[in-house]
């Protein structure tokens, strides 16, 4: 007999597929949906003989019209489509039915290219692809997964809560082994990678706030030098209105006031050209003596 979590199984099943094929239109999927294969089965089941009743657990038919209006699966409504997958769940009041009557079925009259039988109870899960209307167990990964070449996708067990209900529910995972979600399990993940996001975000302007209000200007020795040298050099005036540039002066202010007597560096220019002859090198000091004369205090 069918139990609250054999509901969800189905269930989960169905939503993830759709979810998964949300931009396909040509499929159907189906849970405990009668399956009309005969005229004859039909009328039987209409009189009552449940033993005629032929509904799978989980089904999967391909290309069809996913947006017919179905209550049941009726074959010569569907031009002759039977399902591609089937899935049931095992309990024992079903157990040798499935084992044995609806294997036949399927094999022989449905031609149902895979078959899947899972044990709730101990949590197995069988598989099989038909061969010359034959079936034939399938092979697991070392996950003991199960794929499905009519879903393009593996079928295993996953741990976790569905409908606030922890169990071990098997599920459809990807090419690449990614869980397929359903919609709602897609929409909050999305909501809470996108709050992830924000809250990074609004620590990353925090620290740089932080790191903003901490910083004090400091002055080096060098920016000191690019600051100085930054600057036009100051120059010397002689009596006869003639300016030469003394470089390597420290003050920032221009001096151009006089002649003088000076100490100066010799990798500067030469002072004023109008006094070539009163120009003289100091011996080892590495200077040379500008003559003093008349003070002009006029500013450039």
């Amino acid at each position: 007999m069918e139990n609250i979590y054999h509901r969800h199984q189905q269930q989960i099943l169905i939503e993830s597929l759709a979810h998964y094929w949300r931009e396909r239109s040509d499929y159907f999927v189906g849970a405990n949906m009668f399956v009309y294969f005969s005229r004859r089965q039909a009328e039987n089941v209409s009189r009552g003989d449940l033993t005629e009743y032929r509904g799978p657990d989980f089904f999967v038919v391909l290309g069809v019209d996913l947006h017919k209006r179905r209550t049941c699966w009726v074959v010569w409504e569907e031009d002759g489509r039977y399902p591609d997958v089937i899935l049931e769940i095992l309990s024992p009041s079903t157990r040798k039915v499935d084992r044995e009557v609806k294997k036949q079925l399927y094999a022989e009259v449905f031609g149902t290219e895979e078959y899947y039988l899972l044990d709730w109870d101990t949590k197995q899960l069988e598989g099989y692809d038909l061969l010359k209307g034959v079936y034939h167990p399938k092979s697991p990964n070392e996950q003991g997964w199960l794929w499905s070449d009519k879903l393009g996708l593996w079928i295993g067990f996953w741990q976790g809560s569905y409908i606030h209900q922890e169990e071990t529910w098997l599920r459809f995972f990807n090419p690449e082994g990614e869980l397929v979600l359903t919609g709602e399990e897609w929409a909050q993940r999305a909501l809470a990678q996108e709050q992830m996001a924000l809250a990074t975000e609004q620590e990353t302007r925090k620290k740089k706030r932080s790191r903003a209000g901490t910083r004090t200007p400091t002055k080096t020795a060098s920016g000191s030098r690019a600051r100085a040298t930054s600057q036009p050099p100051p120059a010397t005036r002689c009596e006869h209105g003639k300016v030469g540039t003394i470089k390597g002066f420290r003050s920032e202010q221009k001096v151009s006031t006089l002649c003088f007597t000076s100490r100066v560096p010799l990798d500067i220019p030469k002072t004023p050209p109008c006094h070539p002859e009163r120009q003289r090198r100091v011996s080892a000091g590495g200077f040379i003596e500008i003559p003093r004369f008349a003070r002009n205090d006029r500013q450039e």
